[in-house]
């Protein structure tokens, strides 16, 4: 009997010996194809990256003998989408790439600014050719440069980056340097050019005039419109920024506030069963903009779920909508409290003047729609500038609807929105 079990046992460790061998084996396998295969994903990755930056110098170089409109809003959308097409790419290398701020900075401006040039009137002009060439000198730089790395990456004198978590304990040979080391090192030494400034989304801004919002203020107001003491609030984060922003938290309800007063609110509480009715709701909503400051408002949209009422408002200009800067409310029915508040930064309105009327907007609308009359409305430009804009809107023939947007002082089409009209950016 004991000589029987001792041979079960045996062959019970050997099946099991046999199992683990196996299972290791199919493993370690399935390891180096998955490692095989992030390098070669991180490989074309950036390569990628090199290709774009290489059509992106190439296209730089040559916009600045564009002379012909035409040919510069070509050159100028190559540059832009080169640009998105590297920074991509190089988001997804593995390893952190918000380190690399200089070298992301250049792609998303230099794009950026070839964007913003793009269907103006006259064509390119000397000024801007000239910012165009310190692009250009910047970008064939950087080609260079990770023209340089990719040579040694693929002559094993540099090594792709790896998200894997190795053992401490195991001990490697002499490897050669990784990719993101050397990438930090050309980030260091990286030089932005200097821009202009311009009406696009990464433009140089000036500081706010005036002094920053202190905290005490801030805590000041914060609790003012909760109805709290200012000892119940506590601070959230520090991130101020150019408008001097403070964050607040009070329980469940989370505040941001700027020298322009409430930027954001939040509150996670439970909601129970309704007891207000949805015109009870927008009288609450009405009650608390204007307190906030925004009492000329029209309401964009309304709906209720549950016991929630979400409501959108575009601020009104001398009567004109903003239609991209649009106020997000929403209301709790059960005691009127606010659940989520949103108020975008306000547009700059200098220069904003209709100075065509509707039917000189018209001209610009294709023939073969019936459009409805015109509608003034604000539209806000990638650096926040005031767009005065006529809207008409139409039916196609499948039926949806289209929205054309006509600058009220060139004359030409802003935007087009097939479906319903985009009220925000």
């Amino acid at each position: 009997m004991r000589r029987k079990a001792k041979i079960l046992i045996a062959t019970y460790v050997i099946a099991a010996l046999t199992a683990l061998s196996l299972y290791s084996f199919v493993g370690q396998r399935s390891l180096g194809w998955y490692r095989r295969t992030a390098e070669t994903a991180a490989g074309l990755a950036f390569e990628e990256s090199v290709r774009a930056v290489e059509s992106m110098t190439a296209a730089l170089e040559q916009s600045v003998y564009a002379t012909d409109a035409q040919m510069a809003d070509r050159l100028c959308g190559e540059i832009s989408a080169r640009a998105a097409a590297a920074e991509a790419a190089l988001a997804t290398l593995p390893f952190s790439t918000e380190e690399l701020e200089q070298l992301s900075a250049f792609l998303n401006r230099s794009g950026d600014y070839a964007l913003c040039l793009c269907g103006q009137e006259g064509g390119v002009t000397a000024e801007q050719r000239e910012t165009l060439r310190g692009y250009a000198g910047s970008a064939a730089a950087l080609s260079a440069k990770l023209e340089e790395l990719r040579t040694r990456l693929g002559g094993k004198e540099l090594r792709m980056d790896s998200r894997e978590l190795r053992l401490r304990n195991i001990e490697e040979p002499d490897l050669p340097p990784v990719l993101s080391a050397e990438l930090l090192a050309c980030e260091a030494e990286f030089c932005q050019p200097e821009t202009p400034t311009y009406d696009g989304r990464y433009a140089q801004t000036e500081e706010s005039a005036g002094e920053s919002l202190s905290e005490q203020s801030a805590l000041a107001r914060a609790a003012a419109f909760l109805g709290k003491a200012p000892e119940e609030l506590q601070p959230a984060y520090d991130y101020e920024g150019a408008d001097g922003r403070r964050c607040f938290r009070c329980g469940d309800s989370w505040l941001c506030l700027s020298r322009s007063g409430l930027e954001s609110l939040s509150c996670s509480r439970l909601i129970y069963d309704a007891k207000l009715s949805e015109e009870e709701g927008r009288t609450l909503a009405h009650e608390l903009l204007t307190k906030l400051g925004y009492a000329d408002v029209r309401e964009l949209s309304a709906e209720a779920e549950g016991a929630v009422l979400r409501l959108r408002y575009a601020p009104l200009a001398e009567g004109v909508p903003c239609v991209d800067t649009p106020i997000t409310l929403s209301l709790a029915l059960d005691n009127g409290s606010v659940c989520r508040y949103c108020a975008p930064k306000a547009m700059d309105l200098s220069g904003a003047s209709f100075e065509l009327d509707a039917a000189a907007a018209a001209a610009a609308l294709p023939d073969d729609l019936r459009w409805s009359a015109g509608e003034q409305v604000l539209r806000r430009s990638p650096g926040g500038r005031a767009v005065p804009c006529w809207r008409f809107t139409a039916k196609d023939a499948q039926g949806r609807q289209i929205t054309i947007d006509v600058h009220a002082q060139s004359g030409r089409e802003y935007a087009i929105a097939v479906g319903e009209p985009q009220t925000g950016r």
